[in-house]
Formats: structure tokens, C-alpha cells, sequence
């Protein structure tokens, strides 16, 4: 079998994912970063090249947890492509702005970054609140962010923010029609011939959070899948007692509990529920789902693994248990730079995931321009194209349109046991839930 991670393909590294994964994003020169002059006698041409990458996340804050699996992945592919003589000969260099999930510190980044002679043509950020708030300025400077948080209002109207994985309205739909005509009609036949399912929500009171609860959302659950909605409770991000939003929950009584939060909180929901009597141990008495940084590999640390049992999640990728190619290759690579088990995340696929986009983004740009004349627009045209970005198995191919901001509409369903998740469907087709998409009930 031929190595992901060593095979470069035409240019001696188009390995993983689009083709690679090292530069995803573009090039920029942030400050106390531009290279200097060349040497007497040298040309501009001799002077190694770096790409240094602008990258907006929570190094620290609430989401930090989550995206330490995204920077190891990045940080690892990085080294990967570096020692193999860079992305198209041009060395790599990643710049992650700690935003601390602050608006203030990601605008305060994003106008350092305007500033510089050159602007970047690329970005990348994790954080549907700042993505909200700041997407006229993504549109005004002429810089795509490509993005791993998926809130719907960044993608509708079409602007020049590009995700990874059908938004989180849609991404709803896709879960509750799941559970609705597949799995509750098998778990509790006698109750779903009797009654419409009960489906309610715990999860963050923010743009992630109540990504699956938009008007879209509940007019589906409950006009097109004919569900009982019960309504939501909120935990905050660093939750210290959730009991009253866990009691609040067991007077609804709900058959399913969907949410949009990370494992720390998640975990600490699940264990007062056990002691509620919402869940039960190794037993399911209400099914519950999670986005994969919630229900994720590290969650059987922190609430153990018969309060694990029974979780479902909604994932991009497969994963780290099933027995794939690209699933050794990545594990090969996760093992090599020592990460310890708590970065054993889907985001450590998110962000090959990311980074591949980016990286399939610049080699179209790169088809008529030299990388240094490469623009925001060039990489905006370049995803506009409608052309594919092959994901090298790690989820379907994709690609967008003049119209379309995020990818093809599918998700995979996994199931925890025995502290694994693993695949329970197959790739599912997710309904459009952005306003104005075609399955929003008139």
C-alpha cells in the first residue's frame, strides 16, 4: 500500500487529502515575519520562501479542549511537508492568534493582519460567533476563511466564508430524520407505533450551540418529520452545576437529546443525568447525540466509559477505530509526534480536513499565477469553481459553487461502546436547512 503521507504525487507531496496537506492556507507576511533581503549576489528567486498561515481559534478559552486536536494536526503536518522540501519548494509556517474566544481579540488580529503590504489569501478560524460577527469584513478585504464551525448565518446569504461539513441546521435535520424513520422505529417499536418521538436538546446557549435549534430547524423536526418537540436547555461553557438544566430536562421526558457542545460540559451533563435517572448505565433509556467534539474520543476520561455508552454523534470522518487506510495513516502520524491520548480527537481529522480545502484551494490558484501573485480573490474564484477537492477517503469529495458555501450534505452516524466510536451508518444525506433551502417547510 502506498503511504498517504509520503506519496507527493506530480509535485512529489500531494499526499492525504486534496493533495496534501501542508499549506492550506495562503501566504501572508505578518509582522516581524517578512523575510529579508536577499544577500549580496543572490537573486529574489534563491531566497526560501515561507508561507506563514493565519489561523483564529482558542489556543486558550472555551474551545481549546476541542482544538488542541486541531493544532496538533496542523503542527504535524507541517513538519511532515517542511521536511519534505515544503508545499511546491516553499517552506510552511503556521501563526496561531489565540483569540481566547473573544471578538475584540479576533478583530484586533484580523486589522493586524489588513494592515501588512500584502494581505493574506487565505484564512482559517474555528468559532461560529466571530465568524458571524466579522463576515462583512472577510467580504470588505477580500479574504476567504475556510472554517471548521458550521452556524448557519455564515454561509446564508453566500459570502466569502467557506466550511468543511454541512452546517449545523442542516446537519439537525440530517440527525433527528435519522433517529425519527431509522432508529426509533427499531428501538422502541411499541411506542413509535403509539406516538411521535420526543426530541429536546442540552447544549450551549451560543452560535454553536443552537446551530441545530434555528426556526429552519424546529419547522422541520416538527412539520416534516412530525416530531414532539420539547424544547432545549442551556448549560454554560465552563458548566460547574448543571443540575437545574438536567432536571429541566427530565420533566420532558424526552426519547432523544441532541446538542452542539464539547466534551468537558458533555461530560459533566452525562453524570448528572446518571444521577437524575435521564441515563441510565449500559442502558439506553433516552438515546442521546452530540457533534463529534462532544461525544469524543477523550470523553470516556472524563465522565468514564458506562456514562459513554449509548452517546451517539454526528461525525465528518469515520475516524480513529474503523480499519481504513487513511485511519493508519493518520494514527501512524499522531503516534510518530507523541501526542498524548487527550488530542486523540475528531479534530485531529477536522483539521486535515481543513487544511486540505485550503491546500486544493492554491494548487487551482496556482494553475495560472506564481504563488507570490496569488490573491484572496484568486482563492475565492478558485473555490467558487465548482471543481472537486479529493478528500483521499477521509469523507466524500466535495466541492462548492458561485451559490454554495459549504460542501455536500453528508454525515456519518457513530455509536460509543466499550470507549470506541464507531460507525453505525453508512453517509447519510443531510436536508438543506440554510433559509431558503429546498427542504425548509414553506
Amino acid at each position: 500500500m502506498k503511504s498517504y503521507m509520503r506519496m507527493r504525487g506530480k509535485q512529489g507531496f500531494k499526499c492525504l487529502v486534496v493533495g496534501g496537506l501542508a499549506l492550506l492556507l495562503a501566504a501572508m507576511i505578518l509582522p516581524g515575519c517578512a523575510p529579508s533581503a536577499p544577500p549580496q549576489g543572490t537573486t529574489p528567486a534563491e531566497v526560501e520562501q515561507v508561507w506563514v498561515i493565519p489561523i483564529l481559534t482558542d489556543v486558550t478559552g472555551p474551545y481549546a479542549t476541542a482544538v488542541s486536536g486541531y493544532y496538533a494536526a496542523v503542527d504535524d503536518w507541517v513538519a511532515v511537508v517542511n521536511d519534505q522540501g515544503g508545499f511546491n519548494g516553499i517552506k510552511v509556517r503556521v501563526d496561531w492568534l489565540d483569540t481566547q474566544g473573544s471578538l475584540d481579540r479576533s478583530i484586533t488580529y484580523f486589522n493586524r493582519i489588513i494592515s501588512q503590504k500584502k494581505k493574506p489569501p487565505l484564512m482559517i478560524g474555528w468559532v461560529s460567533m466571530v465568524h458571524e460577527a466579522m463576515k462583512s469584513r472577510f467580504e470588505e478585504e477580500e479574504i476567504p476563511l475556510i472554517t471548521g464551525a458550521m452556524s448557519a448565518p455564515q454561509f446564508a446569504p453566500p459570502g466569502w466564508i467557506f466550511g468543511e461539513c454541512p452546517d449545523y441546521a442542516s446537519v439537525g435535520g440530517g440527525v433527528v430524520k435519522w433517529f425519527v424513520e431509522d432508529y426509533w422505529p427499531k428501538w422502541k417499536p411499541d411506542e413509535a407505533a403509539k406516538r411521535a418521538p420526543r426530541v429536546g436538546a442540552i447544549t450551549w446557549d451560543n452560535a454553536f450551540g443552537r446551530g441545530p435549534m434555528t426556526d429552519e430547524c424546529i419547522a422541520y423536526y416538527t412539520k416534516t418529520l412530525g416530531v414532539d418537540w420539547v424544547g432545549a436547555e442551556f448549560v454554560p461553557a465552563a458548566p460547574i452545576d448543571v443540575s437545574t438544566q438536567v432536571a429541566g430536562m427530565v420533566k420532558r421526558n424526552p426519547d432523544f437529546i441532541i446538542g452542539d457542545y464539547h466534551s468537558g460540559p458533555f461530560a459533566a451533563v452525562l453524570k448528572e443525568s446518571v444521577k437524575q435517572g435521564l441515563k441510565t448505565l449500559n442502558n439506553e433509556n433516552v438515546l442521546w447525540n452530540n457533534v463529534v467534539t462532544g461525544a469524543d474520543y477523550n470523553l470516556p476520561l472524563l465522565c468514564g466509559p458506562e456514562e459513554y455508552f449509548g452517546v451517539t454523534s454526528w461525525t465528518m470522518a469515520e475516524g480513529w477505530d474503523v480499519d481504513t487506510p487513511v485511519a493508519h495513516e493518520i494514527a501512524e502520524l499522531f503516534k510518530r509526534n507523541n501526542r498524548p491520548v487527550s488530542m486523540r480527537l475528531g479534530g485531529y481529522w477536522n483539521g486535515l480536513i481543513l487544511y486540505a480545502i485550503a491546500e486544493g484551494a492554491m494548487d487551482i490558484a496556482m494553475e495560472t499565477k506564481a504563488f507570490e501573485e496569488v490573491t484572496g480573490r484568486d482563492i475565492y474564484n478558485a473555490l467558487c469553481s465548482g471543481k472537486q477537492f479529493d478528500m483521499r477517503g477521509m469523507t466524500p469529495d466535495f466541492g462548492y459553487s458561485s451559490t454554495r458555501r459549504t460542501p455536500n450534505l453528508t454525515i456519518i452516524q457513530a455509536y460509543t461502546k466499550e470507549g470506541k466510536l464507531l460507525p453505525i451508518t453508512d453517509w447519510l444525506t443531510c436536508p438543506d436547512l440554510l433559509p431558503g433551502g429546498k427542504d425548509v417547510p414553506k
